[in-house]
């Protein structure tokens, strides 16, 4: 069994100008903590069911150890408050292992 995962992120996005900030810093925090960003869709399509989101984002991680070492890295921290406070809402975050 592996222990790659892969995380499905899904949100709305609630301030343009924060956003945009917030998108060109992350992936250089990804990248420190082994992750990698394999696809993003700012058009939702859904071709069974929906979810009211406008963002779909899916990463790679080494590990959950590796993902949880970003979630909650001083390099990520500044970001995440952009993210929580003004950036994005109805925010989703799911952990699927890999195979």
């Amino acid at each position: 069994m592996s222990n790659v995962i892969y995380t499905y992120i899904d949100f709305i996005i609630k301030d343009e100008y924060s956003f945009s900030e917030y998108s060109k810093l992350v992936p250089l925090t990804v990248k420190q903590y082994g992750g990698e960003t394999l696809a993003v869709q700012k058009q939702t399509d859904f071709p069974i069911g929906g979810r009211d989101v406008q963002v779909q984002i899916i990463q790679r991680w080494p590990s959950r150890d590796s993902f949880d070492a970003w979630h909650s890295s001083p390099e990520y921290a500044p970001l995440k408050e952009i993210r929580d406070n003004r950036a994005i809402c109805n925010l989703n975050i799911s952990i699927l292992q890999g195979i």
